[in-house]
């Protein structure tokens, strides 16, 4: 159970992208969804984020995750501390954004139940693969933060993936991806990346929903979200229902907490919730869909 912000967006709209990584903090410290579903508002399990940003006409990439959960800290510590340091590495992320001509950006917050604990096991997960650019093999890095869950053990035994047992379900899942997609086109990507959604979706819990941003110093960055909700439970919609939003030099995914709270505060922002399932591709101002089938 996780909070996440999806972001493309170019200098002009580097205020409101600082003004959405606030509201995922807020939403981290106190989320009337997740309180409403487990008793407890923070999502407190650690965080991290990852930046494609270009300056000088060069891309660079940036990424960070942490947990203090290290098996000998309270439960309390070690959440107020995930959360102090949610606040200072979202500080030193917000004064960055303005230093790019354009960013892509990829942020989560997590809290989880029996999956495995500890930076390692923090969003983003990375896993690397080759795709087809303009007929060329091109190395890529893909980077995933999923909120959701996953049939783990049902994936790896396809993979032929050892000790699934001690890895996350995101883990596993970046795996399954990045294999899957390995060797195919970068233009297809939208279109696969749908078509590999359904076909797991009997092996997904609650929802599947995804942030995926694929890097290359070549190419740059391609930032894309999948949105599959299947959960008929209403409180768990509500918690799980992914949003688009849109606006002057920027779009992107941002959690349902994050739509409430900046409903009233003037960014100038266009947000439309959905319920059915999508793959979004981000632009800076625009995004492109493709439904999920089934």
């Amino acid at each position: 159970m996780c909070r996440m912000v999806a972001l493309r967006f170019d200098r002009r709209a580097s205020g409101v992208a600082g003004a959405l990584v606030d509201a995922l903090v807020e939403a981290s410290v106190e989320d009337p969804y997740l309180r409403r579903l487990t008793g407890d508002g923070r999502h407190c399990h650690g965080f991290g984020y990852v930046l494609a940003g270009i300056r000088g006409g060069a891309w660079e990439l940036v990424s960070m995750r942490f947990d203090a959960f290290d098996g000998q800290l309270g439960e309390e510590e070690v959440c107020e501390r995930n959360l102090k340091e949610l606040e200072r590495a979202a500080e030193t992320l917000r004064d960055m954004l303005g230093g790019y001509e354009e960013v892509a950006l990829a942020f989560h917050t997590r809290r989880t139940k029996g999956e495995p604990r500890g930076t390692l096991n923090a969003h983003p997960f990375r896993a690397e693969l080759l795709l087809s650019v303009n007929g060329r093999p091109e190395l890529f890095e893909l980077y995933l933060s999923h909120n959701g869950g996953v049939k783990k053990l049902e994936l790896a035994e396809e993979l032929g993936l050892p000790g699934a047992e001690l890895m996350t379900d995101s883990h596993v899942l970046t795996h399954y991806l990045a294999r899957s997609l390995h060797g195919s086109d970068l233009k297809g990507f939208p279109s696969r990346l749908a078509a590999l959604v359904s076909g797991i979706r009997k092996r997904v819990l609650s929802s599947l929903d995804l942030n995926l941003l694929l890097f290359s110093n070549r190419t740059g960055p391609v930032l894309a979200a999948v949105g599959y909700v299947t959960s008929k439970d209403e409180d768990r919609i509500r918690y799980y229902e992914p949003v688009l939003v849109r606006g002057e030099g920027i779009s992107g995914y941002v959690s349902s907490t994050i739509r409430d709270l900046i409903a009233d505060r003037g960014l100038g922002l266009e947000a439309a919730s959905r319920r059915e399932g999508f793959v979004a591709v981000f632009g800076p101002g625009t995004y492109e869909l493709l439904p999920i089938q089934g």
